[in-house]
């Protein structure tokens, strides 16, 4: 959430909810709610790209300008004082908004990260079955949308359990994610994602009871996860120094 783009994805995933919750509406002036909150959270999203890559193209305008004449100056004889200053500037305003996070990725137990890796699994594959009616899901608009975001989430959790060796041939994703969102390096922000993750799916209830099983295991399962990883973080992770710090 340091950066634009990072914010306009979550106004964007919090008003596509909004939006998707228009067919639970239970009367006109829910729905006129919804639809509000869920476009202006939508159109704020657009908003803040459209000022990011605006905002870059003008930084990056003023570098060239002043890099050319900085050039010149130096064929002419040497720069002015003024020149040296307004390059340091320009710079200086390039990287007003860079935010340096250094990351020390902790990693889930084995046992924790196997589970995990199955309940995404079954998160991704139920997440699929779902939209092809299978098993009479009759899923209404909101539980396609959480469908939809159940399917990037379970592929998240994937990478974030994944082992290093293996994401770095393949595009090293799993070091995109940590640098994009850094608490996920995080025992305790990886165990936050997936309670999130599974308390959504706890209260996605569709009207077949197979189905109602299905997102009732995923998410309680989810949350179980959630819990092993913060009692391997505060129990079962403890290094000497950390001991040696408590004291």
């Amino acid at each position: 959430l340091s950066t634009m783009r990072g914010r306009a994805l979550l106004h964007v995933y919090v008003g596509s909810l909004n939006l998707a919750m228009i067919s639970n509406a239970s009367n006109f002036f829910w729905w006129v709610v919804y639809l509000s909150l869920g476009g202006c959270l939508c159109f704020a999203g657009v908003l803040l790209v459209a000022h990011h890559h605006a905002s870059a193209c003008c930084r990056r305008r003023k570098q060239r300008a002043v890099e050319r004449a900085h050039a010149m100056a130096k064929e002419a004889g040497g720069a002015s004082k003024e020149i040296s200053n307004q390059v340091h500037g320009a710079v200086a305003w390039g990287q007003a908004e860079v935010l340096e996070i250094r990351v020390f990725v902790r990693s889930n137990h084995f046992t924790v990260k196997l589970f995990c890796f199955f309940i995404a699994l079954g998160l991704m594959f139920f997440s699929i079955l779902g939209f092809f009616n299978l098993f009479h899901a009759l899923f209404n608009p909101f539980q396609y949308l959480l469908g939809v975001y159940n399917i990037m989430f379970a592929f998240v959790m994937l990478i974030l359990d994944g082992q290093a060796s293996w994401c770095e041939k393949c595009g090293d994703p799993q070091k995109k994610i940590f640098r994009a969102a850094p608490i996920l390096a995080s025992e305790v922000g990886r165990a936050a994602f997936h309670f999130y993750v599974g308390s959504i799916n706890i209260v996605m209830m569709p009207d077949s009871i197979f189905w109602q099983i299905v997102y009732g295991s995923l998410g309680g399962s989810l949350c179980l996860a959630s819990f092993l990883m913060v009692s391997h973080y505060n129990w079962c992770a403890k290094t000497p120094l950390d001991l040696i710090s408590a004291e």
